[in-house]
């Protein structure tokens, strides 16, 4: 948990009292909700800067705060996703509303979903339905979808506006581009899971899944040990190398 010092705000600065105090509430339900680590860090971080940026006299509102981000950050992408996770915190934090995967945070303009095609809605809709019964989480529940969305809104860029119309082009253009893979497997992972979910009642939805690409899930090795773990592996070596140093003859 974050120990904010945040100095008093001043008057007519920023107001992020509100924010300052009930913030646990929101860590709370991310992690109820089985949100992934990097994803409640990323909240934390936007909070933390948030309350920081209210001590600014030029900040007085998040749509201050929004302009103090984009002249700080240069890369589309980098603030495209600063604006969701601001969104997210000035949700909670005005209206008092938690993040779910189907709620926006009201600056992106673009809402991809609301603009697919009914079949297409469906589909997602469907297996939205049929995993939340199964009790997975919304976290998953939300990447999963968005997944989706993304790849059936790419298919209506084509003007392939029902499953019968995607074809194995469009379906493995959407993971290569240049000869170079711009999608991976958990993407290829999360598109093939709502097809799954819709197997008994969409007959193109196995022929869809048949044009996916074979990816291999690539994992990186991070290694990670907690302090007692650290700890007890620095000593061992300790003593590890004071036995060789004393075993070892002298030339």
């Amino acid at each position: 948990m974050y120990n904010y010092d945040v100095q008093t705000i001043k008057k007519h600065n920023m107001d992020v009292s509100n924010l300052q105090q009930n913030y646990p509430t929101l860590f709370s339900y991310l992690k109820e909700k089985g949100y992934s680590r990097g994803y409640i860090s990323e909240i934390l971080t936007g909070i933390r800067q948030v309350l920081s940026g209210a001590n600014s006299p030029n900040i007085k509102s998040y749509e201050g705060y929004f302009e103090f981000i984009h002249a700080k950050f240069f890369s589309k992408a980098t603030l495209h996703h600063k604006y969701k996770i601001i969104g997210k915190i000035k949700q909670f934090d005005l209206y008092g509303i938690l993040p779910k995967c189907n709620r926006r945070s009201g600056f992106l303009k673009l809402d991809k979903y609301s603009n697919l095609s009914p079949e297409y809605k469906r589909v997602i809709d469907d297996f939205v339905i049929s995993v939340k019964l199964r009790g997975v989480s919304d976290s998953y529940v939300c990447s999963t979808k968005g997944a989706a969305v993304r790849f059936f809104y790419y298919q209506q860029s084509f003007h392939y506006n029902t499953l019968s119309d995607i074809t194995e082009d469009s379906t493995l253009n959407y993971f290569n581009k240049d000869g170079k893979i711009v999608r991976g497997y958990h993407v290829m992972k999360q598109i093939k899971a709502v097809l799954k979910e819709n197997l008994s009642s969409c007959s193109d939805c196995q022929r869809i899944i048949s044009y996916l690409p074979a990816l291999r899930n690539r994992r990186k090795v991070y290694p990670f040990l907690e302090k007692e773990e650290f700890d007890k592996l620095r000593d061992f070596l300790a003593t590890e190398k004071t036995g060789v140093s004393q075993t070892t003859p002298h030339s």
